[in-house]
């Protein structure tokens, strides 16, 4: 692949983003709402800036709020659909390892939000996405146990990332 192809990639990401985020905004909060929000995320600096070069923020971002657009999308539906969201959170995860932590929240959040029928219902969503978000990592850690010897679930960066952050 050449750079120049990627980034006309990360321009079809970035416009599917601002798609995912104005539907989103729109069906919680209506159109006014929409349109401030689409403006917003396609003049966002860094979501320019990411655009133009080799990272993998476009794609991680896109991943997110398409997990989170399936949330609402799928509320009123079974549990088994919520196993969509596992995967996409899961590739979320496999895109940027350090994103798992906003992962963990959004399982939270559903299990803990009141708009859904009854604690079960809330529980099954939960154990569903989280579930199939595992499943979703299992071939890498497997890989990684397979190449390095050793358990690694995502990355072996984990420690010297949390040491530059800090």
């Amino acid at each position: 692949f050449s750079v120049r192809a990627v980034q006309i990639m990360n321009i079809f990401l970035g416009v599917f983003t601002v798609w995912l985020v104005y539907d989103l905004i729109r069906r919680i909060f209506g159109g006014i709402s929409a349109r401030w929000a689409a403006f917003f995320t396609s003049f966002y600096p860094l979501m320019l800036l990411y655009t133009g070069q080799l990272l993998s923020e476009t794609l991680v971002i896109m991943w997110l709020a398409l997990g989170l657009w399936l949330i609402w999308l799928l509320r009123h539906h079974a549990a088994i659909w919520f196993g969509l969201v596992g995967i996409v959170l899961g590739l979320a995860v496999l895109t940027r390892p350090n994103i798992l932590p906003t992962v963990i929240v959004i399982v939270l959040w559903i299990l803990v939000s009141r708009s859904i029928e009854g604690w079960l219902q809330r529980l099954a969503r939960a154990l569903v996405i989280s579930t199939l978000l595992v499943m979703t990592i299992a071939p890498w850690a497997v890989r990684n146990y397979v190449i390095l010897g050793e358990f690694v679930p995502l990355t072996s960066q984990g420690g010297f990332n949390l040491w530059e952050a800090n």
